[in-house]
This record gives structure tokens, sequence and C-alpha cells, in this order.
């Protein structure tokens, strides 16, 4: 859903679509985990599965991530999954990332945020 779309609908429409890719993301990490897949997935994957969860979570605190958010943002609350559910793909990803990881999450931030805007 894009910006105009958003502008278009109501804030129920909103949240929905809020929930929906809350709940494709959880059905993704469920699968990978409930797989054995998580060992098996590249590093890749798992920064982008820790970059959506982050972008959900700053939605539920209310916070844009696209507007408003900072990649300062992104580490608090990843660190905060971290330390609250552990046993996430994102938590994990986070807790064992790497100064390189954290670079290639910065520029996959950035690289969403330009995305975004191009919308």
């Amino acid at each position: 859903m894009d910006a105009r779309e958003r502008s278009e609908c109501g804030l129920v429409d909103i949240v929905e679509w809020m929930c929906q890719e809350q709940m494709e993301l959880l059905a993704h990490v469920e699968d990978s985990i409930r797989n054995g897949n998580f060992k098996m997935m590249k590093q890749t994957e798992k920064r982008q599965i820790a970059l959506r969860a982050a972008r959900a979570q700053l939605r539920t605190l209310g916070i844009d991530p696209q507007k408003t958010a900072s990649f300062q943002d992104i580490l608090a609350v990843l660190d905060d999954l971290a330390r609250s559910e552990p046993d996430l793909v994102a938590s994990q990803w986070y807790t064992a990332s790497t100064n390189h990881q954290i670079a290639a999450l910065r520029r996959d931030w950035h690289a969403w945020l330009r995305e975004q805007r191009n919308r």
C-alpha cells in the first residue's frame, strides 16, 4: 500500500494492512523455525526479517518508520526485541550480528527508505 492509497482509505484499512503485514512476517518466521531453516537461512534473509520486524514494531509503537524513524530507532527496537523475545529470528540475527552485518542492515534500511520515497 503506497502513500496515496493510505491517504484514500480509512484508519481501519490502514490497521488491517499493518496487521496483515505483521501476520505475513510472523507466518514466514514460524515456518522457517518450524522447518529448521533458521540455521540454513542466508544472512541476507535473516537481515531482511530483522528489518521487517523492526519496522513492524515501530508501527506498533505508533512510529512511522518511513517518516520519523532513524536507523538508531531500528537498532533500539531490535535490541528491545532481542531482550524480550530472544527466540525470534530477528532477535537471534541481531544478537549474533557483526559490524559488517549491521552495516549491511543500514544499507538495506536506506534502500528501503529510497524505495518508499519513489512510490
